[in-house]
């Protein structure tokens, strides 16, 4: 299982606004019961994006054991009914280098 495992659970949402610069078009609440929360949509952009570090600290902070590290150390969803969306996971990454401007710009263009 390797970082893909955390983007099975995400569905396409391509018409739906987006409300970060940084994450899929999304709308909160979740539209649908099957849709995963919002900061776990976050965190799937981090991985994919290849700015996970490995360090384990989404795994750590969350307080109801919804995150683990695969054997490759990539965080995958164990857990997506104890989730309660409260974004610690993704205010913890360490993921500094993510370029917030750049992806604001290819998804709504210069500014």
């Amino acid at each position: 299982m390797g970082k893909s495992a955390l983007l099975n659970i995400l569905p396409e949402t391509s018409t739906l606004r987006s409300q970060s610069p940084f994450s899929d078009p999304m709308s909160w609440p979740p539209e649908k019961e099957s849709d995963p929360p919002r900061a776990l949509r976050s965190l799937s952009q981090i991985v994919s994006g290849g700015l996970c570090h490995r360090c384990g600290s989404c795994v750590g902070i969350c307080p109801t054991g919804v995150l683990a590290l695969d054997d490759q150390e990539f965080p995958f969803v164990k857990n997506l009914s104890a989730c309660t969306d409260c974004d610690l996971c993704v205010k913890v990454c360490p993921g500094d280098e993510f370029d917030y401007q750049g992806i604001f710009e290819a998804k709504f263009g210069k500014t």
